[in-house]
């Protein structure tokens, strides 16, 4: 019998199901060991407000916040994956602002997001770095 997962929207096809909704509303309903590939974006951190929900994890008020709430998700998107199937994560290392982080630079959310996956349990199998330009994503249209 299959199981029902409550969430905004869902499609279905062959072999494959997608779920739109809070990935930690719908990750904690899944059954063990029953998916087989994820592939998205997590927020970048606070760098973008995605929502005025208070669980909504781009809501975080410092990077430590994020990455514990962060945390809990890739644990849970282990336990559902089963054992050997791959995870893909699309995202960005950050800028640094000086109002916030004291000076100018660079995070390695990259690898702080590698971090988090191999603490709960992942093994990373590859990297791959996208080279876009500053200046086209500071104008593009949306």
């Amino acid at each position: 019998m299959a199981q029902i997962i409550r969430c905004l929207n869902e499609a279905h096809g062959d072999n494959w199901t997608a779920y739109h909704g809070d990935c930690v509303d719908v990750l904690r309903q899944m059954p063990d060991a029953s998916i087989d590939f994820s592939v998205y974006s997590p927020p970048f951190g606070n760098l973008f407000i995605y929502s005025s929900s208070a669980a909504d994890m781009g809501n975080s008020s410092t990077d430590g916040e994020f990455a514990a709430h962060y945390a809990y998700e890739v644990a849970e998107k282990f336990r559902v994956t089963k054992p050997g199937r791959l995870s893909a994560v699309h995202c960005s290392d950050l800028p640094m602002r000086a109002w916030i982080d004291g000076e100018i630079g660079i995070k390695d959310f990259s690898g702080d997001i590698i971090s988090i996956h191999t603490a709960a349990g992942w093994v990373l199998k590859s990297r791959f770095t996208i080279c876009k330009c500053p200046v086209e994503e500071m104008n593009r249209e949306i």
